[in-house]
């Protein structure tokens, strides 16, 4: 019963991709991104812990303003002893691929698509 429903379901799904970009972008401000980011900036030589607490102290920024995160990542110092912005440790280039919605979700739907082939 429940994989006939599922298929049902699934059959008649309608997804309004412009919507969910702007449910990504307008709603959640970009802070989606912030585990990339996080990765990243531990990738550029900070440490696990500052890293972590700079993307957090991001995300909360840019949530309590309503700056896109991109924006508060560019403007934000890493610490008080540190007053570089992840744009300037990361790059632009590096950091926008953070944002990049197919790149983050496109090693879950080849799992998925693996899965249900083999």
């Amino acid at each position: 019963y429940m994989v006939g429903a599922l298929t049902e379901i699934l059959l008649n799904l309608r997804v309004f991709p412009e919507r969910m970009r702007d449910n990504l972008e307008r709603i959640s401000l970009g802070v989606w991104a912030a585990p990339q980011v996080w990765l990243l900036l531990m990738e550029r030589g900070i440490s696990r812990d500052v890293a972590y607490k700079y993307v957090q102290r991001s995300a909360l920024e840019s949530k309590e303003t309503g700056v896109h995160f991109s924006q508060t990542l560019a403007q934000l110092s890493l610490a008080e002893d540190d007053p570089r912005t992840a744009l300037e440790i990361a790059g632009k280039e590096a950091l926008a691929t953070c944002f990049n919605v197919l790149a983050y979700i496109k090693e879950g739907i080849e799992h998925i698509f693996a899965r249900m082939e083999g």
